[in-house]
């Protein structure tokens, strides 16, 4: 009996293709075997990849609610323009762009990365440190109504207006109040300076690249994009996220828009 896929990524059917994204980065977090050790994982983690190969495709997911009699949802293409967010429910475009092509360089035995990491749903997380411009309290944010649904609005930085992205929520993750420890950390997507929400921010740390264990656990076309690497730090082990690898196409075209 072939699973049902929907179910599978834990959405319902006739969803939007970025919930669908959304839904496989958690997931892929939450299952994947190089970071998730318990013995269902690589079981769950191939059922999630199986699905997701699915949906993510517009003819395949056609096919698939088809063969299982759904009916089909009346897409439309996102325009960048959204009212106020009450959740992360944005409209799917088919045939978008790629996004900036990943530069894999295999660092020299024996040097150093430095990596500055943060927390989300308890994990620990990081970014090559040269990717992060600084690390900043909670702000508030103002709405604007050309802001992409996956953009919470602006917030004023260095007197300029910066698009933030809740990158809990990107990540597929519930929503949930701002605290005391909540940051945002100013990168850069493509040239464009943008904030990312944060739960809390960690310490910068210094770890060997040999050190650095690369995610294998699947063949590379169904590897995370997003996942660059893992370390164990102290006690923890921390999940390197590749950052130009988080947003899609569409993401990144719609970001470009509504930043110029």
């Amino acid at each position: 009996m072939v699973a049902d896929f929907y179910a599978v990524l834990e959405v319902t059917q006739g969803v939007d293709q970025e919930t669908i994204e959304a839904a496989y980065r958690r997931l892929a977090l939450l299952y994947h075997p190089d970071l998730n050790r318990s013995p269902e994982a690589t079981r769950r983690m191939q059922e999630v990849n199986l699905a997701y190969t699915t949906l993510r495709s517009p003819s395949k997911r056609a096919g698939y609610d088809r063969e299982h009699g759904i009916q089909a949802t009346p897409f439309r293409r996102t325009s960048g323009v959204s009212p106020i967010k009450e959740a992360y429910r944005p409209h799917v475009t088919y045939n978008s762009p790629q996004p900036p092509a990943r530069t894999v360089v295999s660092p020299a035995p024996g040097t150093e990365t430095q990596l500055l990491t943060f927390y989300i749903e308890h994990s620990a997380y990081a970014f090559n440190i040269l990717d992060v411009e600084s690390v900043n309290m909670m702000m508030p944010i103002l709405q604007h109504v050309r802001a992409p649904v996956f953009v919470e609005g602006l917030v004023i930085y260095r007197s300029q207006r910066l698009p933030v992205i809740d990158l809990r929520r990107h990540l597929g993750f519930p929503s949930q109040p701002t605290t005391r420890d909540t940051r945002i950390l100013v990168v850069k997507f493509a040239g464009i300076p943008t904030g990312l929400i944060v739960d809390s921010a960690g310490a910068p740390i210094r770890v060997e690249n040999s050190q650095i264990e690369i995610p294998h656990a699947f063949p590379e076309e169904d590897q995370p994009p997003f996942v660059k690497g893992i370390v164990h730090s102290g006690m923890q082990m921390v999940v390197i996220l590749d950052l130009p690898a988080l947003l899609t196409g569409e993401e990144y075209e719609a970001l470009k828009n509504f930043a110029s």
